[in-house]
């Protein structure tokens, strides 16, 4: 799997005056410079640019409809794939915060982040290499503040809701409510809430702005610090 911008074009995302301050205001910003080019390749999955943003603005709209409000957690517990990267746009775009969970966790450790972080929704998998991921939760006390668990990929048990049923209630929220909310967004807000890995024990956790989240594809390039 991956996303790029064609590399003989990136100087249309150069920084400087007027670089897209939030995640979502630089997906806008791809769209309108490589609409058509290749974005995201996973199996036999593959989007531009201007398709990756409609499939967000979809998820997005379904978010809205299932009550999450700005700076609301959301939870993304999941292996990498199309659908981690359109949901977890699809959170920045309805302006909540967005906590990815390691695969690695076990149920405890997985509770833990999910309650600390105070997560309203959950998306998960339950065919992770033969694990089901919202399986190991059924035991975990202290997650009441979960008000729904949506099913990326794999059999759906029950009380969790299929990620195609999921999708269906964009219907319910106009397009608009979802461009006001992007449109609100500061370069300060909240983005996401990313633990520590836990192997030497409880994960911990720092909070990153939408402007530190905006500089990490560069980051991984030069191996900086992003800016506070």
């Amino acid at each position: 799997m991956y996303t790029a911008v064609p590399h003989e074009r990136q100087a249309g995302l150069a920084s400087g005056d007027g670089q897209p301050e939030t995640i979502p205001a630089a997906l806008a910003r791809a769209v309108d410079g490589f609409g058509d080019d290749e974005a995201l390749v996973d199996g036999s999955t593959r989007l531009s640019f201007r398709q990756l943003a409609s499939q967000v603005d979809l998820v997005a709209r379904a978010i809205v409809a299932s009550g999450v409000e700005k700076g609301d957690r959301v939870a993304l517990w999941a292996p990498n794939g199309a659908e981690w990267v359109i949901t977890s746009f699809a959170v920045y775009a309805a302006g909540a915060v967005l906590v990815p969970l390691n695969t690695r966790y076990r149920g405890e450790e997985a509770g833990h982040v999910l309650r600390t972080s105070r997560a309203r929704l959950l998306f998960s998998v339950t065919d992770l290499l033969s694990t089901n991921l919202v399986e190991l939760l059924a035991d975990v006390p202290g997650l009441e503040g979960l008000d729904e668990t949506v099913v990326l990929e794999g059999a759906v048990p029950a009380r969790c809701l299929p990620m195609a049923e999921f999708k269906a209630r964009a219907t319910k929220v106009r397009q608009a409510e979802v461009d006001r909310r992007r449109a609100a967004l500061t370069a300060d807000d909240a983005s996401d809430i990313i633990f520590t890995s836990g192997t030497t024990g409880r994960p911990r956790v720092p909070s990153w702005a939408r402007r530190q989240c905006r500089h990490l594809p560069g980051l991984v390039r030069t191996g900086g610090t992003p800016p506070r």
